[in-house]
């Protein structure tokens, strides 16, 4: 497994357990008390949906700008280097 894939792994499985933990503190904290909300009536819901947003959000975060960098700078159009005509 490669370096950037293997950091990219942890990221996301961070971003699931802070978004888990996230979840169930705010069912814990400021849920819904009288059990109409769906989604924060119950822990294991809001902590499930907690996770998939903290990995949704992990999700955003670039990975490989290096690699990425260096893609774009060797496809640059003025790079100097232009096809001849004729």
């Amino acid at each position: 497994m490669s370096k950037n894939k293997r950091t990219r792994l942890i990221t996301l499985g961070v971003g699931i357990l802070v978004g888990a933990v996230g979840g169930w503190l705010y069912w814990r904290f400021v849920g819904c008390l009288g059990g109409t909300c769906p989604i924060w009536s119950s822990p294991w819901i809001s902590t499930g949906y907690g996770g998939l947003l903290g990995y949704l959000l992990a999700g955003l975060l670039p990975f490989g700008t290096e690699k990425f960098a260096s893609e774009t700078e060797s496809t640059d159009p003025d790079s100097g280097t232009r096809p001849t005509e004729g």
